[in-house]
């Protein structure tokens, strides 16, 4: 009988899916991927997009050598086309080091451009982690981690050409839009950050119909 290979997980694993109008076949959709960042986000991101596209969500602790993370993106590109996906996963599976991080984002990526098709694709920062309420200081070893990955996750994107939504620049020093632990925004930042999310979809489907024309 095969070993069963182990997997580290968190103490808690958790995902959430959403499908915005599920029976609707015809405006075109985007999905963001994430964790509790995007679940934050998400709704201010569907109500800037709204009219225009359907927003989809995936968001879950699972980290990047986790295989389950594969099954939840399998289920939900077997339901929907997406026309944009916005991507990130950064801030769980703390136990890999960057260089594994960085080998597993490469798999995942080859896996979502052939789940994805012709999608365009977008890639998201990890934020800053900042210190347990005292959240105008970056904690001085989890944000490290972050700020590494983040190095290693934009020459990956580089090198595949795909555009990088810089979340944590956008995020760092903005002391007044953390909740209180170290991880997550108050509404004004979540709306803040949709809204740069937002952004960055409508932007990227201006570039790709550029370079089509």
């Amino acid at each position: 009988m095969q070993k069963t290979k182990y997997i580290r997980r968190e103490k808690t694993e958790w995902c959430a899916l959403r499908w915005a109008n599920a029976p609707d076949r015809r405006k075109r959709r985007v999905l963001l991927i994430g964790d509790s960042i995007a679940y934050g986000y998400h709704r201010f991101v569907a109500d800037n997009l709204a009219g225009k596209y359907n927003t989809d969500l995936l968001s879950t602790s699972k980290s990047l050598d986790d295989q389950g993370l594969l099954r939840e993106l399998d289920y939900m590109f077997s339901e929907h086309i997406y026309s944009q996906v916005h991507f990130n996963n950064g801030l769980h599976g703390m136990h890999q080091s960057v260089a594994a991080y960085a080998r597993n984002l490469t798999r995942f990526l080859r896996l979502l451009r052939r789940r994805a098709g012709r999608a365009g694709l977008i890639w998201a920062s990890s934020t800053p982690v900042v210190c347990r309420n005292a959240n105008a200081h970056l904690d001085p070893k989890i944000n490290q981690v972050v700020l590494r990955r983040n190095q290693a996750a934009a020459v990956i994107m580089a090198r595949a050409g795909i555009p990088i939504n810089d979340l944590y620049q956008a995020a760092a020093g903005r002391a007044e839009l953390r909740a209180a632990d170290q991880h997550h925004f108050n509404p004004d930042g979540y709306a803040f950050l949709g809204g740069k999310v937002a952004e960055a979809i409508k932007n990227n489907q201006t570039r790709r119909k550029g370079k089509c024309a």
